[in-house]
């Protein structure tokens, strides 16, 4: 078989592609990319323009539709026009899915790193606090004018607590989101770019860490609580808000997590790529058109933070 006739087979085949199987063509070309910047690099040494992966299905698609619709009636015309703004319409919302929330996950997982540094300092200086307690000559060293270090200390645990909570759930729910959005969209293709997915993996590992060595703090603690058995100033003990002694629990956390808030996540990034794509579609037609619609969705969010800013 001849070059020429594997390439004239392999057209036919692209001919075919759905929106979906496009998109999904780019989450591979992205992945086969250690990083952002590497994948853009690479698209942008193409040769042919054309070619590039999210330039080409866009004149692939409108072969399709050609070859499905052939002839110049107007009503083969109105109905090839139809087919096309419908395909690239699909196309165009998964790209912009695609890509908007890789670039929402990229902020996040900067947030997300910061978020953990603060976390560990948090346990830094709780740690601190807490040898000076369970430290004899420390505790008598301390001003009685400071306050009583045990509701420092407890003070502390408590914001440690909230904060550790706030970030794991957070962090999961996006981790989640994410793959909500790969099932659904990408055919349970992993569509993050890998250096992203590097960033969050590294600091989920890291807040797991910091969990674990506050967990370590919490058995040391109760151990050199109970062993004292005196109730003295010594008898220090990591407590929540509600005086229990249980360490934290990551898997419980996740497992209680309302999964409302992670489909809403992933909704919302799918409402605002469909949102952008038909923006884009109408611009095409009716700068009138598509002017009305995005101020429709303009008054649509202020109503929603109208709601959300009721008591």
């Amino acid at each position: 078989m001849t070059t020429s006739t594997n390439m004239k087979r392999f057209e036919n085949i692209e001919c075919n592609l759905t929106p979906k199987e496009w998109a999904i063509r780019i989450v591979d070309e992205i992945r086969s990319h250690a990083s952002e910047y590497g994948f853009y690099i690479a698209i942008s040494n193409y040769p042919d323009k054309y070619e590039i992966p999210t330039v080409k299905p866009y004149s692939m698609m409108r072969r399709q539709v050609e070859k499905q619709h052939p002839g110049n009636r107007p009503e083969v015309i109105r109905e090839r026009d139809r087919v096309g703004r419908k395909l690239f319409g699909e196309f165009h919302a998964l790209k912009l899915l695609l890509f908007n929330t890789n670039q929402d996950m990229k902020n996040k997982a900067e947030i997300f790193k910061l978020k953990e540094r603060i976390l560990f300092w948090m346990l830094y200086t709780l740690v601190l606090k807490l040898k000076s307690i369970l430290n004899c000559e420390a505790i008598d060293d301390i001003d009685s004018n400071e306050g009583d270090p045990n509701s420092q200390l407890q003070s502390l645990v408590e914001i440690f607590l909230n904060y550790a909570t706030d970030l794991i759930v957070e962090s999961f729910a996006y981790e989640e989101a994410t793959k909500l959005i790969q099932e659904k969209y990408f055919d349970g293709h992993p569509f993050l770019y890998r250096d992203i997915e590097a960033i969050l993996m590294a600091t989920s590992k890291l807040i797991k860490e910091t969990v674990s060595t506050f967990n370590h703090c919490f058995r040391e603690s109760e151990s050199t609580s109970t062993g004292k058995g005196d109730g003295g100033k010594n008898g220090a003990a990591l407590q929540g808000e509600n005086g229990s002694l249980l360490p934290v629990d990551i898997e419980k956390i996740k497992e209680s997590l309302d999964r409302q808030l992670i489909s809403e996540i992933a909704e919302r990034w799918a409402k605002n790529a469909m949102d952008r794509a038909t923006y884009a579609a109408l611009e095409n037609i009716d700068q009138t058109k598509a002017d009305e619609f995005l101020w429709n969705l303009e008054k649509e969010e202020a109503k929603m933070l109208k709601t959300l800013d009721k008591p």
